[in-house]
């Protein structure tokens, strides 16, 4: 019975971690990068100027009145540690708008369009399609990712062992198995956890049947039911023009201890009517529960008409869930630890792959021979199409038209040319290519940068911008290694 149960699951891990191990791999990687996302989006807009000035609520207003007249409801992000500008938002005739702007006065920023760091974040939780398509796909893919890891712990019984045992200069399978099982052992805990806070926090696209009986399908009157305070304060606008009450008072509510502005969202519903509501949001960025407090005020009068500090227990757990897996309440260095978890993940799907593809045609089926080209590209070429992702933010014209498009059609058309050359070629050829085109590139992004720029990267590291000098040590760093490993799977190949 034991070793019935061991067979079956040794099959179970394998062949969830290959059916799925391609789709997962791209999804840690975009994932890891999105921890980033906000300093990607920074570096991929250098002509970005913002004044530097503090936020300054009333000023915004005014002239938000003067530019976007007419919007029914503004949604404005105020700036934070991670972004300098601030946003507004608003519905018009043909959808939802976003523009960014200037905190301290309000007046619209001027930069080159691009898909940014955000990108890599959509790809990650909805492969950046449409609609909940998408969602459901990287959904049942975090189901395989557990159901392998709960395999693979079975399956390796002398599992604590393993985080002692790696033997590089062993026989290259012994190796990739040693790397394999060191990775998976030393990040289990970070692992299950994001796994499972990723699935945790879209609960209700992949069980919405709870949600459609008990509310009829009204998600609006779901989410009211989640605060006990009930749902904030609403009315129809009333025709009468009236001016805004100062804001400042209002963010006041929420001002840290540091004297710093704790608030995070500021919406004005019916600006310049005598109907007009405020609703201040709070930032979650200093805490682990990613959900806002919120005071809502009569936009005429300034008077505080409705409040929402608690939650109900099971929404602030998953609160806490979303804050797990998003990091909204870390520090750099939590970050840059959450970096280090997703990279290990990462290459632990990739050596699970080739060690399932390194087995000899002739043991089983030549399947293995063909999965091991396609893991070239769908692994090696994944990180090609990234690196050349941040290279065709700096190579495309910036007046071009659905600029933002054009970048996400790089990562596209270079990671299917790299899927279709990993097919055409011997795999260690295939590897040793492309991860030596990706070292290269990740090398020279940084002279790119000094070039294509005009001096605004030089500019930017002689101040210290710790954005520009994370990215480029970060490019460096990526690139060296990508590069060591081209040079081993060159030397020494997969197979023992």
């Amino acid at each position: 019975m034991k070793g019935a149960l061991l067979q079956s699951m040794t099959w179970l891990h394998s062949w969830a971690g290959l059916v799925f191990g391609w789709l997962l791999f791209a999804i840690f990687v975009t994932g890891t990068l999105a921890v980033f996302d906000d300093e990607i989006d920074a570096w991929m807009r250098p002509d970005l100027v913002v004044s530097g000035g503090p936020f300054d609520p009333d000023r915004v207003m005014a002239q938000l009145s003067r530019d976007i007249p007419g919007a029914d409801r503004l949604i404005i992000a105020l700036p934070d540690d991670r972004r300098p500008y601030a946003s507004v938002g608003w519905f018009g005739d043909d959808g939802f708008r976003l523009r960014l702007i200037d905190p301290a006065t309000g007046a619209d920023l001027h930069a080159r369009e691009t898909a940014g760091g955000d990108f890599f974040f959509r790809f990650h939780y909805r492969l950046y399609t449409p609609g909940a398509i998408g969602k459901w796909v990287v959904g049942v893919a975090a189901m395989a990712m557990l159901v392998a890891m709960l395999a693979g712990v079975l399956i390796h019984l002398r599992i604590f062992k393993d985080i002692f045992t790696f033997r590089p200069w062993a026989s290259p399978r012994r190796a990739w198995l040693d790397g394999h099982l060191l990775l998976a052992v030393l990040f289990l805990p970070f692992h299950v956890m994001i796994t499972y806070t990723g699935l945790a926090i879209l609960y209700d696209t992949y069980m919405p049947a709870a949600i459609d009986q008990l509310y009829d399908g009204r998600r609006g009157a779901y989410l009211a039911a989640l605060y006990p305070e009930g749902p904030l304060p609403d009315r129809p606008a009333a025709g009468v023009a009236a001016p805004l009450a100062p804001l400042g008072p209002m963010l006041d509510t929420f001002r840290r201890p540091d004297g710093g502005p704790g608030v995070r969202l500021l919406i004005v519903d019916h600006p310049g009517d005598a109907a007009a509501l405020v609703h201040v949001h709070d930032a979650w960025d200093r805490r682990l529960t990613r959900d806002a407090d919120i005071a809502s005020f009569d936009g005429v009068s300034g008077a505080l008409i409705g409040e929402r500090r608690t939650r109900r227990p099971a929404h602030a757990v998953q609160a806490a869930m979303i804050g797990l897996h998003r990091v909204s309440f870390a520090d750099p260095v939590i970050r840059w630890l959450y970096v280090a978890g997703g990279a290990a993940g990462s290459a632990m799907i990739a050596t699970g792959l080739v060690l399932f593809t390194g087995r000899r045609p002739t043991e089983v089926s030549r399947f293995p021979a063909v999965a091991a080209r396609i893991n070239t590209g769908t692994v090696a070429g994944l990180l090609l199409a990234c690196i050349a992702y941040l290279w065709g933010n700096r190579l495309l014209p910036v007046a071009m038209e659905m600029r933002s498009l054009a970048e996400v059609a790089v990562f596209l058309a270079v990671w299917l040319l790299a899927i279709l050359h990993g097919l055409m070629v011997r795999p260690a050829v295939g590897w040793t290519t492309q991860l030596g085109l990706a070292a290269a590139l990740c090398l020279l992004l940084p002279v790119l940068d000094l070039i294509s720029t005009g001096g605004q990267a030089g500019a930017a590291l002689g101040r210290g911008d710790a954005v520009t000098i994370g990215v480029h040590l970060s490019a460096i760093g990526s690139g060296i290694g990508f590069g060591w490993i081209a040079r081993t799977v060159c030397r020494r190949g997969f197979r023992s």
